[in-house]
């Protein structure tokens, strides 16, 4: 089943190749008007800069440019060379898919993690600061729908639909700016990952949505798995902290792990 759902809004640039600019300040600080956002298309790709706020309204701001080529090829891999049909009648496709997008996309994004890295120790930030910096830059993307075998006449709100499987990989995610919950879900477990956590993702048929769960020291809504606590985080909308889980979809036992 092919989760979807409309927790909406936020504000996120991406991208893939060489990264320009990390720097990050207080809200209050003067280097908040030196940032600003934007999106420009090139022959070859695009370059873009991030900013965006986390919790604690510490301003972030990164700039990176994408080549065509990078996102061309993740493009005909999802669209393309990834295949299902040869799973036991009855499985569950997503797992697979998720697992393989993951494996197909982890070396593509080393620009953004060697980025995110050098934030991390330009901000002195310790694990669990350095979690959530990463998870409000992907909150802060504008959420789109996207869609297969439905249609954007059906959905309010910013929609692309005939996309295979109903999912961006997170390269394309990253150079399109347009995402719906799994394919931020998917973008944030490659990322994290990648970075040296050990996150989950998890996705609901009952809600029809998908977020992620982080083993950092936490309070609230979680999941235990071989006597690890899992805080689940929602990341399709800014403001949600971990272990904060809307109320209308916080009933644990409808939530399955699906990548792990």
């Amino acid at each position: 089943m092919k989760i979807k759902h409309p927790f909406l809004l936020g504000t996120l640039l991406g991208g893939l190749m060489l990264v320009i600019l990390i720097s990050s300040a207080n809200k209050k600080s003067d280097n908040e008007d030196k940032c600003s956002e934007y999106l420009s298309v090139m022959d070859d790709g695009i370059a873009a800069q991030l900013k965006w706020a986390d919790l604690d309204y510490n301003l972030y701001c990164l700039s990176y440019t994408m080549t065509s080529t990078d996102y061309t090829l993740s493009w005909l891999y999802r669209d393309v060379s990834l295949k299902t049909n040869h799973l036991k009648e009855g499985t569950d496709i997503w797992p697979y898919i998720y697992k393989k997008i993951y494996l197909n996309e982890k070396n593509k994004i080393t620009f953004m993690i060697d980025s995110l890295k050098e934030l991390q120790v330009s901000e002195h930030l310790n694990r669990s600061d350095f979690a959530k910096t990463v998870v409000t830059m992907i909150q802060d993307i504008p959420y789109s729908y996207v869609l297969w075998n439905e249609s954007c006449d059906d959905h309010v709100g910013p929609c692309i639909d005939d996309v295979k499987w109903g999912l961006y990989t997170p390269t394309e995610f990253l150079y399109t700016h347009q995402g719906d919950c799994d394919t931020r879900t998917l973008t944030l477990y490659t990322l994290l990952k990648e970075l040296g956590y050990h996150p989950i993702l998890l996705t609901s048929n009952a809600y029809r949505h998908s977020i992620i769960g982080l083993d950092i020291p936490a309070s609230g809504d979680h999941i235990v798995k071989n006597g690890i606590k899992y805080y689940l985080w929602e990341t399709t909308n800014t403001g949600w902290d971990i272990g904060m889980l809307p109320p209308e979809m916080n009933d644990i036992s409808k939530w399955d792990i699906t990548l792990q």
